[in-house]
């Protein structure tokens, strides 16, 4: 066995492309022919992201306050938008999405069913390995 093949660290620095899938009606499961480029669980992105996460957490806990769930949500926005690399295939009203981060925060607010599943795909690391 060589150890190499199992560089969760370098994988999930190279992320990996996620393909979409039909979020509701009778093709529910379905990929798409949106794929999404992510950094994984552990990259430097995230890594920095879920520090400000934790950061606020133990402010607010230090202070003996309770977190305010919007400035959370927000927190996580940044985390799955920071760990967007770009993206082929996304359209709205039949018109080419370009990819910026700007672009990846109005998406992902205005379709939660799509930040929700690149927030899963972030912890993909069996096809981060595959694709190392």
């Amino acid at each position: 066995m060589d150890l190499a093949d199992f560089d969760v660290l370098a994988a999930v620095e190279k992320g990996h492309t996620y393909t979409v899938l039909t979020p509701y009606g009778e093709d529910k499961g379905k990929p798409t022919d949106i794929q999404i480029d992510v950094a994984g669980i552990g990259s430097k992105l995230y890594d920095t992201a879920m520090g400000r996460i934790r950061a606020y957490q133990e402010k607010q806990q230090s202070r003996g306050k309770p977190v305010d769930q919007e400035y959370m949500d927000s927190l996580y926005m940044r985390l799955v938008v920071d760990c967007t690399r770009g993206w082929t295939g996304l359209k709205e009203n039949k018109k080419d999405v370009p990819f910026s981060k700007e672009k990846a925060t109005e998406m992902y607010e205005k379709y939660p069913w799509l930040r929700s599943q690149v927030l899963d795909a972030l912890s993909y690391i069996d096809t981060m390995l595959e694709k190392k």
